[in-house]
C-alpha cells in the first residue's frame, strides 16, 4: 500500500531507511544503552503495526532482542525494520534536585 493511502488513514509514516542505515542505528543504540523507537515494515488493517519501544539487549544472525518497557523481550528480524531511532529520555522525577 503506498504512503499517501496510509497517511489518509491517520497514521503516522516514517520514511523507510535503507539496511545499511537501520544497522548503524541500532548498534549506535546498543554500544550506547539508548532506547529505540521502530516501525516495522507490516501492515495490518491498511496501518503499519504500532511502533515498538525498548532497549537493544543483544543480536545475532540477522535478528536484534529487544528490553520492551513493560519489561518483556522481543525478538525482532532486523530485515523487517523500516525505521530506527533512538528515544530521547524524558524527565521521570518530580523535584529538579541533580542526584549527588
Amino acid at each position: 500500500m503506498e504512503k499517501s493511502k496510509l497517511q489518509e488513514a491517520g497514521k503516522d509514516v516514517k520514511p523507510e531507511m535503507d539496511q545499511r542505515q537501520v544497522s548503524k542505528n541500532l548498534a549506535s543504540a546498543w554500544e550506547n544503552g539508548e532506547v529505540v523507537t521502530i516501525q516495522m515494515n507490516s501492515i495490518e488493517d491498511n496501518s503499519f503495526v504500532p511502533e515498538i519501544k525498548g532497549q537493544v539487549i543483544g543480536f545475532n544472525a540477522g535478528q536484534i532482542y529487544l528490553l520492551l518497557e513493560e519489561g518483556t523481550t522481543s525478538r525482532l528480524n532486523v530485515e523487517n525494520i523500516r525505521y530506527v531511532t533512538a528515544t530521547p529520555s524524558q524527565k521521570w522525577w518530580l523535584d529538579d534536585n541533580a542526584l549527588r
